[in-house]
């Protein structure tokens, strides 16, 4: 079984039961019934750090992933999108399919060996594909 979970209560309730975690970095931007791009600029890593962490302080041993919400490519749409995301931890996740990459593998120094990627836009996939499979 596994449990996405976004905040201290869903952690510390969610993590003893469950085969896997998956952190949900963006779980704050839709507490008000849609995702909400303001309150996706204000993730911090400082946040998924802290959720990582409390993750491990349960349990030392249990896979743990995370949900990524992502855009690469180039063009004013991926620019314009980034720019939505001003200097918030998810902005990482929008651009240049290179450093997107780079990004995405930088999440192992959190402990995550998993990561569910969703297409903010058609086309993100196959341009990160070459820069994660080389």
């Amino acid at each position: 079984m596994v449990a996405s979970v976004g905040g201290p209560r869903g952690i510390r309730e969610a993590t003893p039961l469950v085969d896997r975690v998956e952190i949900k970095a963006s779980a704050r931007a839709t507490r008000v019934g849609h995702l909400d791009f303001e309150i996706m600029a204000t993730v911090s890593e400082d946040e998924v750090r802290t959720n990582a962490e409390r993750v491990r302080s349960i349990s030392e041993s249990v896979p743990m992933g995370i949900f990524i919400l992502t855009r690469a490519g180039t063009g004013p749409g991926v620019a314009g999108l980034k720019q939505n995301f001003g200097d918030g931890y998810l902005a990482r996740f929008v651009g240049e399919p290179e450093a997107v990459a780079d990004a995405l593998r930088g999440l192992g120094e959190l402990g995550i060996d998993r990561i569910q990627l969703t297409e903010m836009f058609p086309g993100s996939h196959s341009a990160l594909a070459p820069h994660l499979l080389s």
